[in-house]
């Protein structure tokens, strides 16, 4: 596993090349794909929740920014939008009543001022 023989009778076989797999006696390499990374000679993984992988051949998967989310075996992130911050590696969740988030890509949300109200979700404060 993890190597390939291009013609059948060969007496060596090649190493497919890092973020590629093959199965035993096989003739190719197949690429992981997006969304997934090497994980042995033979095994493509998906990238768990809050990582990903642009592309395919990857060995490794990358960590979402804070404020950014994914599911498992994702090849991009989702930014929390306003009024929702990161409560997990795959989660925005809504703020309290009582408290906000102006903008998206927030990991928390701040209380309103003494006197000011809001909504579960919301993105400002009002008297």
């Amino acid at each position: 596993a993890g190597k390939f023989s291009v013609s059948a009778g060969s007496t060596e076989c090649a190493a497919c090349d890092a973020g590629w797999i093959s199965a035993v006696g096989a003739f190719s390499c197949s690429e992981c794909g997006a969304g997934k990374y090497q994980s042995s000679a033979n095994t493509c993984t998906d990238c768990a929740a809050g990582k990903f992988s642009v592309s395919g051949g990857s060995t490794e998967c990358a960590a979402c920014d804070a404020g950014w989310i994914s599911a498992a075996g994702a090849f991009s992130c989702s930014e929390c939008g306003a009024g929702k911050y990161q409560s997990g590696a795959d989660t925005c969740t809504d703020c309290a009543a009582g408290k906000f988030s102006v903008s998206g890509g927030s990991t928390e949300c701040a209380a309103c001022d003494a006197g000011w109200i809001s909504a579960a979700g919301a993105f400002s404060c009002s008297e």
